[in-house]
């Protein structure tokens, strides 16, 4: 649940290569792309378990790497560098994370739809006030390509649920109610 938010940061990343028309390259030169982001949306996810409008700015840049291996194994490497805000209007109350860790994908089974990809993400995920930061590796193993952007011909990657974790990740239920309270709001029944 708590991971949501960062498959929604790693979503923005790759779509924002498709944006910049970014396309993995057939050769072990990586390709570089940087791009500075500064939006708002309501989180539906949050606003439905802190029972009131809970709004996600990301504002900051996000960079990445696409490149493919020796082997043909195409690989992106992304780094989110944008801070997410989590806010609730009707308390005027604020979160901000730092950014924090990468997320790499591996298409080892090459990029068209219904393609495997095993997704990590690495390094410092979480933190709401109260309670110890999330830190460590998550993995999807499960992560499959959905399709190919016709404009770019980059992968658009569905994560799955997390399938391993190392590292410190606190309970998730116990995580959201710190979040909310942080807002100001108390999690729905």
């Amino acid at each position: 649940m708590k991971f949501m938010s960062m498959v929604k940061v790693a979503s923005l990343v790759s779509l924002t290569a498709i944006a910049l028309n970014v396309q993995p390259v057939a050769a072990a030169q990586p390709q570089f792309f940087s791009v500075d982001v500064h939006v708002t949306t309501v989180s539906n996810f949050y606003s439905a378990l802190c029972g009131a409008t809970v709004t996600v700015t990301l504002d900051g840049t996000v960079a990445g790497l696409l490149f493919t291996d020796q082997d043909g194994t195409l690989r992106e490497i992304d780094t989110p560098g944008a801070t997410r805000t989590f806010s609730a209007p009707s308390t005027g109350l604020s979160l901000t994370m730092p950014p924090g860790g990468t997320f790499q994908y591996l298409y080892t089974d090459g990029a068209a739809p219904g393609s495997a990809v095993t997704l990590y993400s690495d390094g410092a995920s979480f933190k709401v006030p109260g309670l110890p930061a999330d830190a460590g590796r998550v993995t999807y193993a499960d992560a499959v390509v959905l399709f190919i952007d016709p404009a770019s011909g980059f992968p658009i990657v569905d994560f799955g649920p997390p399938t391993a974790f190392a590292g410190h990740f606190n309970d998730p239920a116990t995580e959201i109610a710190a979040g909310c309270a942080a807002l100001g709001l108390a999690v729905s029944p």
